[in-house]
């Protein structure tokens, strides 16, 4: 897999990884500080080798002020990362290519029909519903509560999954980052994902199973510098960049 294509891939990951989780706007409470997840992966198809597995983020950490978020995500020695603001509507998804910075901007337009999209597409093929239960644990230092999320599939399969959330975290710039939210209270500090990779032409897939924890919360103050785009960065609008890219895949096949 190329590094370009990798590097977008481990984007789309996060977003799978994280598409049950939500920063619910109901609350009042307001965040200040880092949290750092930290993943895992089972997968039992022979046709998904160890060496792919081991190249997966095994970190994610969020930089939370208020409305403003970054979050960085940390794979083979390679630093990406997001940065939001929710106040503004307006997301950075920025790729570090050889010695260029290349910030892919999202404004509200681009983030409404994405969101749109994604819930059209699974409200086709699952319905879930979230059963809040009164069991706690202790996760990175904070109480937390579960629910279970009952998720019922097109093809009659239903699964039962628990997340253990807080709702002491919060960030509307979160909101932009993670993206189609189950509006589950609070933040999620640990939770399972499904993620399907497609093998080839002809459709076949393999399933990896991710499981997510909060590591380490830290509250403390975060300077606004944090969340400022490189200056050295080209900015790019997300619908050009997809423009680009698919030019690239058509050029590469011929």
């Amino acid at each position: 897999m190329q590094m370009k294509n990798f590097l977008l891939f481990s984007f789309l990951l996060f977003s799978i990884i994280f598409s049950n989780a939500t920063y619910s706007q109901k609350t009042n409470k307001s965040f200040e500080g880092t949290i750092t997840y930290e993943n895992t992966y089972l997968c039992d198809d022979k046709r998904i080798d160890l060496q792919f597995l081991n190249m997966l983020p095994k970190t994610q950490t969020f930089f939370i002020k208020g409305d403003k978020a970054k979050l960085i995500v940390e794979n083979i020695g390679i630093g990406n990362s997001i940065i939001a603001d929710g106040n503004a509507k307006i997301k950075y998804q920025l790729e570090y290519i050889a010695d260029s910075i290349i910030a892919i901007k999202y404004i509200e337009s681009d983030l409404v029909e994405m969101q749109k999209k994604q819930d059209s597409i699974i409200s086709k093929q699952i319905k879930t519903d979230v059963k809040y239960t009164n069991d706690k644990k202790t996760i990175a230092g904070y109480e937390c509560f579960s629910a279970i999320i009952t998720a019922s599939h097109i093809n009659g399969s239903v699964s039962n999954d628990t997340v253990w959330f807080n709702e002491e975290m919060f960030s509307t710039g979160m909101n932009l980052i993670i993206e189609n939210p189950l509006n589950i209270k609070g933040s999620q500090m640990e939770f399972s994902s499904k993620m399907e990779i497609p093998l080839n032409a002809q459709g076949d897939i393999a399933s990896i199973i991710i499981f997510s924890k909060v590591k380490e919360i830290t509250k403390k103050k975060i300077s606004d510098e944090v969340f400022e785009i490189p200056k050295k960065c080209k900015v790019i609008a997300v619908k050009e960049y997809i423009k680009q890219m698919q030019l690239e895949q058509n050029n590469a096949k011929k």
